[in-house]
């Protein structure tokens, strides 16, 4: 809803959506520039359903906090809505993207009750946001955070015909509000043991497989390892898994690193010890997997757990995906076709490809690998102007 609409503007507006337009009309709307809500004017289109997905404490609410500042910090209003986390948790999460006169913008309503496929209750949080307690319209929010959808969509997330009554009412909150949604929401636990690799693809949503397609952007955050992680920040990997889409391109695949998360979150110009080799295995376990390999046939089966027992190693399971996926990279491995499978020998054995020479280390700051810039590598200052953020 546009700031100040009354009950009947808003009810003659959406009367007029309601017939339709010309295909010449819809065109040249469809032609637009996108409209952006953040301070950089890149990452939260208006007027739209963004899903942040992740795994169960991985940085989804930080992620949300990082983009809500850079909402507020355009002039914008941030409604976040909080059912998951206790309230200190959500305090720890927000606190440090925030500066006082930017705090002043943001309503948090925290474990309301508020249900997604409750259509009263969706009414009544729409109505609030329009109005103060005497009738008086009120600026409607900008962005409306929903952190997490399994418990605000009062329904299991599988239930095909709930969750669609809840995606109807995000549809209603964004037509009437005029707002962007986003949406936090768990990716599946996967199964007991399995290595736990980046999750990449929006199909690996919790519930129903319409969510991922109804949404117009969906932001994946995946924690990096802790031995690539430092006291007191957090590393995240961003993608973006919306191929084809303008929307996804500021996104690519980035490396974010929030800073004093303890205080206030700032971007900083520290090098991080061995953030630069984030996506690839230690260059010892590599080394010893590769020579494991040396009895095996073109075609076998290989098992990266098997292999690395053979080996006589004592190393976690993620260390040796990360090795796994490495060998995989030098053509000495090919990829389970799904999840669970093994890995196979190739058909045609090939040496092992020389690393790429790097130079210096990657900055605690932000890795873009952009389309529109051609995978040009933004510094920090380029990207965040506003550190505080």
């Amino acid at each position: 809803m546009s700031r100040g609409e009354t009950s009947a503007q808003l009810q003659m507006r959406r009367r007029a959506e309601f017939r339709g337009q010309s295909w010449a009309a819809f065109c040249e709307q469809a032609s637009k520039e996108t409209s952006y809500l953040d301070s950089d004017g890149r990452y939260l289109p208006a007027k739209s359903l963004v899903i942040l997905g992740g795994r169960f404490k991985n940085g989804k609410t930080y992620t949300a906090g990082w983009l809500a500042a850079k909402v507020l910090a355009a002039d914008g209003v941030v409604t976040f809505v909080e059912e998951e986390g206790a309230q200190s948790t959500l305090r720890q999460r927000l606190e440090p993207f925030l500066r006082s006169q930017e705090s002043v913008l943001l309503r948090v309503l925290h474990r309301t009750g508020l249900k997604l496929s409750n259509d009263d209750a969706v009414g009544d949080f729409i109505h609030a946001q329009r109005f103060e307690p005497d009738g008086t319209p009120r600026r409607t929010p900008d962005l409306v955070v929903l952190d997490a959808l399994y418990v605000l969509a009062g329904c299991s997330v599988a239930d095909m015909e709930q969750m669609a009554r809840a995606l109807t009412n995000l549809q209603r909150i964004i037509a009437e509000l005029g707002c962007t949604v986003l949406l936090l929401h768990h990716v599946r636990k996967g199964i007991p043991g399995e290595k736990k690799m980046d999750i990449t693809d929006a199909d690996e949503l919790m519930g129903t497989g319409t969510l991922g397609a109804s949404a117009d952007l969906v932001i994946i955050a995946n924690k990096l390892p802790d031995e690539h992680q430092q006291k007191g920040s957090l590393a995240l990997h961003i993608t973006c898994p919306t191929n084809g889409s303008r929307l996804a391109e500021p996104f690519g695949k980035r490396l974010v690193v929030f800073t004093n998360i303890a205080e206030l979150a700032t971007i900083s110009d520290e090098p991080a010890p061995d953030a630069d080799r984030a996506d690839e295995g230690d260059p010892g376990l590599v080394e010893a997997l590769r020579a494991a390999l040396a009895g095996r046939g073109p075609g076998e089966e290989v098992s990266i757990h098997a292999l690395g027992e053979a080996a006589g190693l004592k190393v976690r399971t993620q260390a040796l995906s990360k090795a796994g996926a490495q060998l995989v990279k030098e053509g000495l491995l090919v990829a389970p076709a799904k999840r669970g499978l093994p890995y196979r020998m190739p058909q045609e054995r090939t040496a092992p490809s020389e690393p790429e020479p790097r130079e210096g280390k990657l900055t605690m700051s932000v890795e873009v690998s952009d389309p529109v810039e051609n995978g040009r590598t933004a510094s920090a200052a380029e990207l965040f102007p506003s550190s505080g953020s």
